[in-house]
């Protein structure tokens, strides 16, 4: 535990040497966690009630002789809140997530948000929380007990019942943290701390968590702006180590358009150096997509609203697994054909090793459709 007050320590120097740095112009109010849809439709209200329906159809096509050689899901969602907002920025809110495929209801968030004189910040009960620059792999996340999946839009992973201060100083950020999940006695806590430094082109963050039994783990992410690239990384020591090196570049192929074309490696010290029996690791429930291996590297292409189509928004990624020699490439698009109403198909195609990551189980490709709606 006193490694973990003497990183503190450290965080509050390098906060006080980077208030003399020329910072950018990063937002220090209090996060609201709800997306800006949900922040504008709440302007004029104390109470708002609302959310969103997605209807979603997925085929997975096996590359099989058998007569019934795929596999149809339905995962529909349907997620509603309740935020309440009061003076000097008290808020409270509530949202809950049913899947129709589980049959399962469960609470995604529930939280007061609080502030004393504007100047700390306090967010309590179960809140949405992700660390990290990375795209598509992010080792400093710490706060979640699973990762993020890659390949979906949004981050479908509930909240972590937190008590969280934010103390801007300057353009700088910091934060406290007690994580309370299934913790029914205060050894069972994890204490969390986490430093944002903002430079004039670039940010730097320290973030480190301590539970006691458990040890410590310690992360940095970084990322720089370089003319039309940004770059940025990930480091994370816990009993193994994880790097995230990662680009984005914007190329300008007209005078209102432009693409981002995002490159991505992962290493994973304790991942596998040999393809293992991923059949076996699924049955067990030992599986974990996308951190099985060693090495894993991803290349992708955003095209947002290309000429005439302000309404569409196509992204196509292709994975890789390189210890095994697996891929899959993956082709979505998202179409706002109504103010409230976004269509999104996709296709995902899987190749390379048959005994792979992405080819174990006769994987050979995934198609889907989607509708969301929001009220």
């Amino acid at each position: 535990m006193r490694n973990l007050f003497f990183v503190g320590a450290c965080f509050f120097l390098f906060n006080l040497i980077a208030a003399d740095f020329p910072g950018g112009d990063f937002a220090t109010e209090m996060e609201a966690g709800i997306a800006d849809m949900e922040k504008k439709q709440i302007d004029e209200d104390d109470l708002k009630i609302g959310g969103d329906l997605t209807m979603e159809y997925d085929y997975r096509y096996l590359d099989s002789h058998h007569e019934e050689a795929g596999a149809l899901s339905m995962p529909h969602e349907l997620n509603l809140y309740m935020d309440a907002r009061k003076k000097n920025d008290i808020r409270g809110y509530i949202k809950g997530k049913y899947l129709a495929d589980t049959k399962k209801f469960t609470l995604d968030e529930m939280k007061m948000m609080l502030n004393l004189s504007h100047k700390v910040f306090m967010t309590l009960g179960r809140q949405k929380i992700k660390w990290g620059a990375g795209k598509f792999w992010n080792p400093t996340d710490f706060m979640n007990i699973n990762s993020r999946d890659p390949l979906s839009s949004e981050d479908s992973r509930s909240g972590v019942d937190l008590i969280k201060v934010h103390v801007p100083i300057g353009n700088s950020n910091f934060y406290m943290l007690a994580d309370l999940t299934d913790a029914d006695t205060v050894k069972k806590t994890k204490a969390a701390m986490r430093l944002e430094i903002p430079f004039s082109s670039s940010e730097i963050s320290i973030s480190a968590l301590y539970k006691e039994g458990e040890g410590q783990k310690l992360g940095v992410d970084a990322s720089v702006g370089i003319g039309d690239f940004d770059v940025y990384a990930e480091y994370a020591e816990m009993d193994f180590s994880e790097v995230v090196l990662g680009f984005v570049y914007e190329i300008q192929y007209s005078d209102e358009d432009s693409l981002n074309l995002i490159g991505e490696y992962f290493f994973m010290e304790r991942g596998e150096t040999e393809t293992p029996n991923y059949s076996a690791l699924l049955f067990w429930g030992n599986y974990h997509p996308y951190h099985e291996a060693r090495h894993y590297a991803m290349l992708g292409l955003n095209i947002p609203n290309p000429g005439k189509f302000n309404n569409l928004n196509l992204s196509i990624f292709n994975i890789m697994n390189i210890v095994d020699s697996s891929f899959i490439t993956r082709l979505e698009a998202a179409i706002t054909s109504y103010t409230d109403v976004v269509l999104s198909p996709f296709i995902g195609y899987h190749y390379g090793r048959n005994n792979g990551e992405f080819g174990f189980g006769e994987q050979f490709l995934d198609l889907g459709f989607s509708c969301k709606i929001a009220f």
